[in-house]
């Protein structure tokens, strides 16, 4: 796509009489320069437009009005896939779209930056062989809104001294 403004590709949508304009779902599929795949497609369109403000990341579930090869980014409807890394103070150190408040020790709190539709699918695992050792990451409870990861010990004498911190990566997915 050429180097017009948002404002010009609105401009031009809106004077069409005869050409077809469609609202189409895609996934962005990076962010720097704009990409998006539409319908499923393993295609993607680099240079894309987006309404100002929109602070994409990969993965994000986009609305996109389409016109041959034009597209511009209207919204997003949802988060695709969000991978990330959280440190054992609980700081982000990889991905986007989460963020991570940590109430206690082992415990992290993940709080998706856009809600998804219907419960996600989460995976998490410990980030690292030498920080959780033979310790596993649960997650309790998930929602649309995020989810709780805990560092553990199964083999630890008591529930209190099993619970450690410890870096942990997950991802998340539509269900």
């Amino acid at each position: 796509m050429d180097d017009r403004t948002t404002r010009d590709l609105l401009t031009d949508l809106q004077s069409l009489k005869r050409d077809s304009v469609r609202l189409r779902k895609g996934v962005v599929t990076d962010t720097d320069p704009l990409a998006v795949a539409l319908g499923g497609s393993d295609v993607s369109y680099v240079g894309v437009a987006a309404i100002d403000g929109l602070a994409l990341v990969t993965g994000d579930v986009v609305s996109v009005l389409a016109r041959g090869n034009d597209l511009l980014v209207v919204g997003r409807t949802g988060p695709g896939i969000l991978r990330g890394t959280i440190a054992a103070d609980g700081s982000i150190t990889a991905g986007a779209g989460f963020s991570v408040n940590k109430p206690s020790t082992g415990n992290y709190d993940v709080t998706f930056d856009v809600e998804y539709p219907t419960i996600p699918v989460i995976v998490a695992a410990p980030g690292s062989t030498d920080n959780f050792g033979t310790r596993l990451s649960t997650v309790s409870p998930p929602s649309t809104t995020g989810f709780r990861v805990i560092g553990v010990n199964p083999f630890a004498a008591s529930d209190a001294a099993g619970i450690k911190d410890g870096v942990i990566q997950f991802f998340a997915m539509p269900a």
